[in-house]
């Protein structure tokens, strides 16, 4: 499932703090809409005081091809204290920038980093 592995990357590249290659796996439309070093800057600013240690994916909600809704449990460290919570990270397929396609019309899958957030109702991630 092509999806898992893009969601798997760009999860690998937040534990490894990897800005560069966590981009690579966004959505086109989210990387389209701001310059690249923004984007970048965007996501340090977002996701690095989590440290990722872990993460289970728990259930995946196909909506129609395009996108996909996967409920993920991760483990993570922020002022020296660990935390598990369950997010929610939607994937959007896109040919292009604001074209959605499947992969079968040459589609390819891209996390839309807004979207990340707890699936609970107190969300921590939100007040970085």
């Amino acid at each position: 499932m092509k999806s898992l592995w893009t969601v798997d990357r760009w999860l690998l590249a937040w534990k490894q703090q990897n800005w560069r290659k966590m981009l690579k796996d966004c959505q086109k439309s989210w990387v389209f809409k701001r310059a690249r070093k923004d984007s970048l800057l965007w996501l340090q600013n977002r996701f690095s005081p989590f440290v990722l240690l872990s993460w289970e994916h728990i259930n995946v909600d196909d909506q129609n091809g395009v996108l996909k809704d996967f409920t993920t449990r991760i483990r993570y460290e922020r002022a020296g204290r660990k935390e598990d919570v369950k997010i929610n990270i939607r994937l959007v397929c896109e040919a292009a920038p604001y074209d959605p396609k499947t992969l079968d019309e040459g589609g390819t899958w891209g996390v839309n980093p807004v979207s990340v957030k707890e699936s609970e109702q107190k969300d921590v991630m939100a007040n970085t």
